[in-house]
């Protein structure tokens, strides 16, 4: 048995069709606290799921069904226009123009501003964030994000968390269909990367509204 991090998407916003729907389109960004997100590496993998219950032996037993991975390549971050200047500066990144668009997901909406890519490991690049914003009386917002890759889903028991689950997992059982190549957002292309989200609006439940238009209209709206 091997070890492995997973992330569980909200049952609220989404079902396993539709994230991997807007993943095809704008890769993966999922909010992770900066205090687990430093634990990892550039490059390292998070496991997506959702969160089922299934009755054993006449008990709830909690499940993870595991449908993909994605591997961190970049961070989005949300936060005033100071913070993401200092943290630039910390970090001695190059930047470059935004990315193009308006992304609206079923969690949210927001642009995407100057990409900075940066040389610094990962640890580094969320602490410097972390501590920046504390300086400025700030809450930084981070999100991991990479290109989603699937694989055949498998039901393996595990706890919830609203963060990131470690979950034991046959190696034999992970066998992936394929990468995705995100259509949308070619900031992705590169790795180890800052990107500044701009106004950026967070969804916690789907209205009838929200639906008709993520369902019937086009997710992004160039600039």
């Amino acid at each position: 048995m091997g070890e492995i991090y997973v992330h569980y998407i909200g049952k609220g916003l989404y079902d396993i069709d539709s994230f991997v729907k807007e993943a095809k389109k704008f890769g993966v960004a999922r909010a992770i606290p900066p205090s687990v997100l430093k634990k990892f590496n550039w490059g390292d993998r998070i496991y997506l799921a959702q969160y089922i219950t299934k009755e054993v032996d006449g008990k709830k037993v909690g499940f993870a069904k595991i449908f993909g991975y994605f591997e961190i390549e970049g961070i989005n971050l949300s936060g005033s226009n100071e913070l993401k200047e200092r943290v630039r500066s910390s970090l001695n990144a190059t930047c470059v123009g935004g990315g193009g668009g308006v992304v609206t997901r079923r969690c949210g909406s927001y642009a995407i501003g100057s990409v900075c890519y940066v040389k610094n490991d990962l640890k580094v690049t969320v602490e410097t964030i972390v501590k920046t914003a504390s300086d400025l009386g700030e809450k930084a917002k981070v999100f991991a994000t990479g290109k989603l890759v699937l694989m055949e889903p498998i039901e393996v028991e595990a706890k919830f968390s609203r963060s990131v689950v470690k979950v034991e997992v046959d190696p034999a059982m992970i066998k992936v269909k394929q990468p995705i190549e995100p259509t949308k957002l070619k900031v992705l292309n590169k790795k180890k990367f800052v990107a500044h989200v701009l106004d950026y609006q967070q969804r916690k439940r789907l209205t009838k509204i929200d639906r008709r238009m993520l369902e019937n209209k086009s997710l992004t709206q160039f600039l």
